[in-house]
């Protein structure tokens, strides 16, 4: 039982760590400002309870491609942690809604915010999507990495 309950914790903590990595990466590259990623434990069981990236957002009066940066950047956290879990084979319907309710944080700012994108929601994912699949190498070794230490100044993306 010590060992599945391990092998839960280090999946948990990938998959935090890829989701931390996603957003921080695509706002690095986007040109926004990332200061830290951490990934976050329960004080009361030890369990990797969430993750968080710390960056500046656009202000209002940047321009529409940093906006558009910021769009991709929301929806990256959950097209890196959706990624890994397919390919480490274990991404069930269940799994993808519970990610999609944990994500409801990212997508209330995408909400408050994607007028100024220019970008439909689809077109935001896809986008995300693809910013990941171009990135994946870097973001593997990254997330392993957060993973390790838990935390990550922005300037190590």
């Amino acid at each position: 039982m010590a060992e599945k309950t391990k092998l839960t914790d280090e999946i948990d903590t990938l998959g935090v760590a890829y989701h931390e990595v996603g957003h921080g990466l695509a706002g690095r590259l986007g040109g926004m400002q990332v200061r830290r990623l951490r990934i976050e434990r329960s004080w009361w069981t030890g369990k990797v309870s969430c993750g968080y990236t710390l960056l500046q957002p656009p202000t209002p009066d940047a321009p529409t491609t940093l906006w558009r940066a910021y769009a991709v950047m929301l929806f990256a956290g959950q097209a890196a942690q959706l990624r890994y879990l397919d390919s480490a084979g274990i991404l069930t319907r269940a799994i993808h809604n519970r990610i999609e309710t944990g994500s409801r944080g990212d997508y209330e700012y995408w909400l408050a915010d994607h007028k100024r994108t220019g970008l439909t929601e689809t077109a935001a994912r896809k986008a995300a999507e693809a910013f990941c699949d171009s990135h994946w190498p870097r973001m593997t070794r990254l997330a392993e990495r957060l993973a390790r230490t838990e935390q990550m100044a922005g300037s190590a993306l």
